[in-house]
Parts: structure tokens; sequence; C-alpha cells
């Protein structure tokens, strides 16, 4: 039998809801298997990634960059934005200062990030 994606129930939006970050630009969607629903979360975002610093630069420079990158977006109505920094050892002082500043981990493992090109 062929089956159709489909806008997610409520029920199946709240069972994810605290683990994926459904904010206002997200659809969730379903299809249905013989074991259950696969569920998915169409996400329109605006992301910042990559950034590229100079080698030893201070975070001073780092947020004040990200203070006219915010400024900007918050000019343009983007509630939100999107970033990545390294999982590795080097990095972990970029990543405490960020989350200092209310920057929220999405994912609480590290993960690789792929894309997918649909239209070439």
């Amino acid at each position: 039998m062929f089956r159709q994606l489909r806008a997610a129930k409520p029920e199946e939006i709240e069972s994810i809801k605290e683990k994926s970050d459904i904010g206002l630009n997200c659809e969730v969607v379903a299809l249905d298997t013989p074991k259950g629903p696969i569920i998915g979360v169409v996400r329109i975002v605006s992301e910042l990634d990559p950034v590229y610093f100079p080698e030893g630069i201070e975070n001073r420079w780092k947020t004040t960059f990200l203070r006219d990158i915010e400024t900007r977006m918050t000019g343009q109505g983007i509630p939100a934005y999107y970033f990545n920094i390294d999982a590795d050892d080097a990095n972990a002082d970029w990543r405490a200062f960020q989350e200092k500043w209310g920057a929220k981990k999405v994912f609480s493992v590290p993960t690789y990030r792929y894309k997918t090109s649909l239209l070439d």
C-alpha cells in the first residue's frame, strides 16, 4: 500500500518536542510505516556558518563580530540563528564562552553535518 507524507499529529509533535528544537519556521511531517510513524522536522533557518577567525584572535574581536551580525539579524526580524563550533579540545573555551552568553546546544553529542543538493 502506498503511503503519503502527512502533517504530524499533535501527539506526535509533542512526543518529539523536547529533543527537536521546533520553532516558528518548522513543519513537522510524518510517514506511517508498519512499525510506527517516521517523524521529521523540516526547518527553514538563518545560519551563520562557517565563520573564519584569524588564528590567535581574542574573544573580544569574535564577540564584536557576532554582536554586529546579531544586530543586523535583529533589524531584519530574524528571531534566532544556528552556528557550528568544532567539538575538539581546541575550541572548548569558545564553546564555553558562547554558552555563558546564552547560546544553547542543539545536540548533546558531536555530530557529522551533511548537505544534500537538490537542484544540482
